[in-house]
């Protein structure tokens, strides 16, 4: 029941383990479908979402939704560093489409920190996977930022083909906006390059796709676009006609300040004084009378095209009064600017600090975190080699007890085996003593006339049964004799282990151990003690026969005088029978003895006189 309550408890972990993961990633497919089309929505699904406990997969993908929306919505995105820790997660483990997104903003995050240089190489890796997609949105965003960092860096020629490319993928998507200023970025690369028939065409294509889609704001900037390019090549005429349609569908401040600042350039370059003049006073309306704020160049830009035109029209009072202000703008654009630019070191010295500092302590986290991992590890193997340890001295200690005990079960059957043998051994004589008496009481009724006859059979019959029972009586005494010799081989490890008082001392489990397995390991000492107790001086008197006899070979010499052969010599020393073969050749060239001769007999023969027989 206990078992069947544990699995039920289980399962249901499970169960809500999985719903909810997948409730976790249905709600991250929501915020990544919102992102495109809703991105102010999905960030506030994001912020709810966040404090959520989540993988390192799931807040890596969070943090690229979060930086989408942010870029999609406007808002600035050079904060958000996270993106770069997200992008190592998502490079394990993401989708190429993840993979391609999460370095296109990583790219889009360090060109915000007008880091250029590290932003192109995140846009040419994120084209890597991009181009393994089949989202040609995507494809097309990319190739357009990296079209975009080469125009920032002179690269025209490189731009060019980057948005040409980035043209032929978005043109297959419904982004006609994004294909319209794919447009006009190749028509701004073929204007550097001083290509005027190239530029005017591409700007003519993206004023056309714009018209098709009637977004004003994309025609109002394509026209001034076109404009300024006229101006720039003393085509006045054609100029204004292009920056007055621009003026009729301008519909916020800034393009009418642009409208009004080439207009004016255009008039004075065709000495239209007043109307020059007037649409100069109409950019100074939007600079200091609107709430904008605008580039330091159109101030410049502003102060020198006025200066210019008082100066055309003779008022060198207000020229110069113009060229002062003109003077003292540049300068406090020129200090604002240098104060801004040591801003911005100092702003990325304090970035680079904190990211450094930032990076240190991801580095001493994760040193400790391996410390703690290797402590960790290194306590738990101690602690199972102590407790592997503790267990086979258990079972050690366990073995020597059970050894021990089994000895004195030995002992025990020894002594019933060694009476058994003794009381059958006392009634094969009695029953012999009697046959002889019966045998001779009936010799004596028989008649004299059938002693010759049956002396012969008589004769014959009581040679067998001498035969039999001397036969019978040394097979007894031999039984006897292997019983004694174990069981004094026993006996003795017994009484040592007993005289030691090994298991009722103090002594460590470890000490237990070593010295009753030393004491059960005495076998060959053991064979000794029991050749002593059993012939007295047995062992001396074979080392005197030859003293080049190691111990073992002593120890076979006296076994095969106790009438031992070489398979119970074998087993009761332990050793294989081939080995014993060995030692009884290397015996019988030390004592000069046949190749196939005796040992017994040998020793039979040189103790002869000295022991009448083998004693217990």
């Amino acid at each position: 029941m206990k078992k069947f309550v544990k699995i039920i408890l289980v399962l249901t972990l499970i169960c809500f383990t999985a719903c909810n993961k997948q409730q976790k990633e249905e709600t991250l497919q929501t915020i990544e479908n919102l992102v495109e089309e809703k991105p102010d929505s999905a960030l506030v699904l994001i912020s709810a979402f966040k404090n959520k406990l989540l993988s390192r997969e799931q807040k890596a993908k969070l943090i690229l939704y979060q930086t989408i929306a942010k870029d999609k919505s406007g808002m600035d995105i050079s904060n958000d560093d996270e993106i770069f820790n997200a992008a190592e997660i998502i490079l394990k483990k993401g989708t190429d489409l993840e993979k391609a997104k999460v370095l296109l903003y990583a790219g889009r995050v360090h060109q915000e920190n007008s880091d250029n240089e590290n932003a192109l190489i995140y846009a040419i890796d994120a084209k890597k996977y991009g181009l393994k997609t089949d989202d040609n949105t995507l494809k097309g965003l990319i190739l357009s930022d990296i079209g975009s960092l080469y125009y920032e860096g002179l690269n025209n020629d490189s731009a060019i083909s980057s948005f040409k490319q980035a043209f032929c993928f978005l043109k297959k998507t419904d982004k006609y906006q994004n294909t319209i200023i794919v447009l006009m970025m190749i028509g701004n690369c073929y204007l550097v390059l001083d290509k005027q028939d190239s530029a005017i065409y591409y700007f003519n294509k993206a004023l056309k796709n714009s018209e098709e889609i009637n977004d004003i704001y994309l025609q109002s900037n394509i026209l001034i676009n076109i404009g300024s390019l006229y101006n720039n090549y003393c085509d006045y005429s054609n100029s204004l006609q292009m920056l007055k349609k621009a003026l009729l569908i301008s519909d916020n401040q800034e393009n009418s300040l642009y409208i009004y600042l080439n207009m004016s350039k255009s008039y004075h370059s065709l000495s239209y004084m007043d109307s020059a003049t007037y649409c100069i006073r109409k950019c100074f309306d939007f600079l200091y009378n609107g709430n904008s704020q605008y580039a330091p160049e159109t101030y410049i830009s502003a102060y020198g095209i006025y200066s210019k035109i008082e100066e055309k029209k003779g008022n060198i009072e207000n020229a110069i009064k113009i060229k002062n202000e003109y003077v003292n703008m540049l300068d406090s654009i020129y200090t604002e600017i240098s104060k801004q630019k040591l801003i911005e070191i100092q702003e990325k010295y304090e970035h680079s600090k904190l990211e450094n500092e930032n990076q240190i302590l991801r580095l001493q986290k994760k040193n400790i975190s391996l410390i703690l991992f290797s402590i960790t590890i290194s306590l738990i193997i101690i602690i199972l080699g102590v407790n592997r340890k503790r267990i086979k001295t258990e079972k050690e200690l366990l073995r020597v007890v059970l050894d021990y005990k089994t000895l004195e079960k030995m002992q025990e059957k020894m002594k019933e085996e060694m009476a058994k043998k003794k009381l059958e051994s006392s009634n094969e004589e009695s029953g012999k003593q009697k046959i002889n008496s019966e045998m001779n009481s009936t010799e004596d009724e028989k008649a004299e006339s059938e002693r010759i006859k049956g002396e012969n059979e008589k004769s014959s019959l009581q040679m067998g049964k001498d035969k039999i029972s001397d036969l019978n009586s040394f097979n007894n005494q031999l039984n006897i004799r292997i019983i004694l010799l174990n069981y004094f081989k026993i006996d003795t490890k017994i009484k040592k282990i007993k005289n030691d008082n090994i298991f009722d001392s103090n002594l460590s489990k470890e000490e237990i151990i070593k010295r009753t397995k030393s004491i059960l390991n005495q076998d060959e000492k053991s064979v000794y003690e029991n050749m002593i107790r059993i012939i007295p001086n047995i062992i001396s008197e074979v080392r005197n026969i030859n003293e080049n006899l190691k111990e073992t070979e002593i120890c076979i010499c006296i076994l095969h005088y106790a009438g031992f052969g070489n398979h119970e010599i074998s087993a009761y020393l332990g050793l294989k029978q081939n080995v014993v073969h060995t030692k009884n050749s290397k015996i019988r060239n030390k004592l000069n003895i046949e190749e196939r001769g005796s040992i017994a007999d040998y020793f039979e023969e040189k103790f002869a006189k000295k022991f009448n027989s083998f004693v217990f």
